[in-house]
């Protein structure tokens, strides 16, 4: 009797072990070969990397050729192709027309052969991407989606990359005044680069902006002054409902612009004063900088403006460095509006470029300044058809430029909000970086000791206790 119970005990444990076994290996094997359509992974990161943004989806859902993603990388598999090669799974799985191809260039070179006109774009293969529909392809390398600054380009490289073959979607343009002395190459120009914006130069003293396009102006920097008919030009082009970005840099104390200084201050009621901003009570306490250390490089004050309102929700900052304030003349246009869209705190002073790094003295004006303001302006033709222009201007030309690229601040989203605000359902695709997720957990001694017994010993220990008790019920039964 006592040995039936035994035989029976260890068919019964032997039934229940072998098909633990065979249901894990057949969900397993379901789970393996569904996951290149189904996707069975959730982003727990604080930032999504994993997902996808609804606008991704948007252009994803609108290929519908077939699209291959080439990845090139020379035989090590790392965190960073691991990472690189999940997401573009999230754009497999989403569209079966989009599929997604690893080249290992270092072992097995023949395989570049059906890519060699895209191979000859790119200067450093490791980890490039090549985007091919049909007889059109696209590159882009490693370094323009892949951080050190701890975030991730890759869904924005990717969605932009892959938009350039969505039939309709067109690629908008941000046209550069030249002739001035404007800056040229800056991180401004970089980051619309990297959202596939069209970049366009004009120059207004030999062409016009062209009449049936509407694109967006942008006079980064200015040393020389405009003359009356490129003034006329551009005050045309905002009467038609042109769009116009105006950033003037401060510590170019030759730049001599009456011209254009004037146009502001008479038509659109913006002044700008030639004072350098110092907020000592709003400078960047960890940066190193001098221009922190003597308080023009501070963080803003942000306003109601639709501009900054997602950033304000988002609780995020934006940093500025040296800038003039500008002034709104109380005798303005009745068809012009001004927003504010940057401020100052109210303990800031205003210094002459020379006098940088000097103590506040009773000559120095203070109070709370504009040092980024938005505009309309409403214009009817013959026919009373009704345009509207706008217009941003900035004290500092460095608040889009060299300051764009820290991710600790949201800089670049001001820059693509206030293109939005003037561009609205023309705007570009705007994917944002992601914050990559950190390797390691920080947990103080308070935390990680019971944490530790818990898991490490009580749990163990009442597993094995429980499996005593049965046993010696069993055993002695």
């Amino acid at each position: 009797m006592k040995n039936n119970k035994q035989i029976k005990y260890l068919i019964n444990s032997s039934v229940i072990i072998v098909g633990a076994v065979l249901v894990t290996v057949l969900l397993n094997a379901v789970l393996v070969a569904f996951d290149s359509k189904i996707p069975l992974k959730v982003s727990l990161t604080r930032d999504e990397i994993y997902e996808l943004t609804d606008e991704t989806k948007e252009i994803v859902d609108r290929v519908t050729d077939d699209t291959k993603i080439v990845v090139l990388y020379n035989g090590q598999t790392t965190e960073d192709m691991m990472l690189l090669t999940d997401i573009i799974e999230k754009y497999t799985q989403r569209n079966d027309k989009i599929k997604m191809e690893t080249v290992d260039f270092a072992n097995n070179p023949t395989d570049l052969a059906p890519y060699s006109e895209a191979i000859k774009s790119i200067s450093n293969p490791h980890y490039a991407m090549i985007f091919a529909q049909g007889d059109q392809f696209d590159t882009a390398e490693a370094s323009s989606y892949i951080s050190t600054e701890g975030t991730s380009n890759i869904e924005r490289i990717i969605t932009n990359k892959l938009a350039s073959f969505v039939d309709g979607f067109k690629i908008s343009s941000i046209t550069m005044t030249t002739g001035h002395g404007e800056k040229t190459n800056s991180g401004f120009e970089s980051v619309l680069k990297m959202y596939n914006y069209n970049i366009k130069s004009v120059d207004l003293l030999k062409e016009d902006i062209p009449a049936d396009e509407k694109t967006l102006v942008v006079i980064n920097s200015p040393t020389g002054d405009f003359s009356a008919e490129e003034i006329d030009k551009l005050d045309a082009f905002l009467d038609r409902g042109g769009n116009v970005q105006i950033y003037f840099d401060p510590l170019a104390s030759n730049a001599e612009l009456p011209r254009l200084e004037s146009y502001l201050a008479n038509e659109w009621a913006i002044k700008r004063n030639h004072g350098v901003v110092v907020d000592m009570s709003n400078k960047l306490e960890s940066a190193q900088e001098t221009a922190a250390k003597y308080g023009i490089m501070a963080l803003a004050e942000l306003t109601d403006s639709e501009i900054v309102s997602p950033i304000k929700t988002s609780k995020r900052s934006v940093l500025y460095s040296a800038s003039n304030s500008l002034e709104i003349a109380g005798d303005k246009p009745g068809t012009v509006e001004i927003t504010p869209v940057l401020k100052t705190s109210n303990n800031a002073y205003l210094k002459d470029v020379a006098t940088i790094g000097e103590n506040q003295t009773s000559d120095d004006k203070s109070g709370t300044f504009d040092i980024l303001v938005a505009a309309t302006r409403k214009a009817y033709t013959l026919n009373e058809e009704e345009f509207t222009g706008k217009l941003l201007v900035s004290g500092s030309g460095y608040t889009m430029d060299t300051l764009i690229g820290d991710t600790r601040f949201a800089n670049e989203d001001l820059l693509l909000n206030s293109i939005n605000w003037m561009r609205g359902s023309e705007a570009g695709i705007t994917v944002r970086a992601k914050e990559l997720p950190q390797g390691s957990l920080t947990m103080p001694n308070s935390q990680f000791w019971p944490w530790f017994i818990v898991l490490v010993v009580f749990i163990p220990v009442g597993i094995c206790v429980w499996g005593l008790v049965v046993w010696m019920k069993r055993r002695y039964k």
